[in-house]
């Protein structure tokens, strides 16, 4: 039997609409299934196990985000503009995927072998390219002589640390609670809040 490319990329679609809905495990199969119009076979011949779909729709986004990333940042330019575009491009792919984040980032803390292997296997590299422009930095004399892991978590951690506080909580608390803090979640995830901190977390690595 043939596999069907259409069938498999309308499976991954769907469950990409999903993940960012619900969270990377937020939904089933079946709920898959039936919103991407396709049997449960097909879903298991294709892909043969949730897990293995699941690692296939994160290395489908993050080597979009990584994409976006190496063509949209000049080779021959400062590295203060060149932190400034890759972190922009940071930030939209993580409010745009903050539930497939949060979900994530709980899974890898509850010992899921295969999510600690993918976040070891994949986030290493967008880190690594900050390092990179952060170490140009300091020898053009723009950014503080400062430790650079230091200096990267100062600038990342504004981004990444406050949705995924909120996509943590959206979790782990009851919506009636929800509801309550409802202002407070959206103040640590809001696009505006997140502009703001990042442009003080610049400012505080820039000489």
């Amino acid at each position: 039997m043939k596999k069907n490319v259409n069938t498999e990329q309308k499976i991954i679609d769907t469950g990409i609409v999903l993940a960012k809905q619900y969270g990377i495990s937020g939904f089933t199969v079946r709920q898959l299934c039936k919103k991407a119009k396709v049997n449960l076979g097909l879903f298991h011949y294709h892909f043969v196990s949730r897990e293995n779909f699941e690692n296939i729709i994160l290395t489908s986004l993050y080597g979009s985000f990584m994409k976006d990333i190496e063509m949209n940042i000049p080779k021959d330019t400062d590295a203060v503009k060149k932190f400034e575009i890759a972190r922009k491009i940071f930030a939209d792919f993580i409010l745009k995927n903050a539930p497939i984040l949060g979900s994530l980032l709980i899974e890898v803390v509850s010992g899921n072998a295969s999510k600690f292997n993918f976040a070891k296997d994949n986030l290493s590299k967008h880190a690594a390219l900050f390092y990179s422009i952060l170490e140009q930095g300091k020898k053009e004399k723009a950014f503080k002589d400062a430790d650079t892991l230091s200096l990267m978590i100062s600038a990342i951690a504004p981004i990444i640390v406050p949705i995924a506080g909120a996509e943590i909580f959206k979790k782990i608390i009851s919506k009636k609670d929800s509801a309550k803090i409802s202002k407070f979640i959206d103040n640590l995830s809001g696009e505006k809040s997140i502009k703001e901190r990042m442009e003080l977390s610049l400012k505080g690595i820039l000489r």
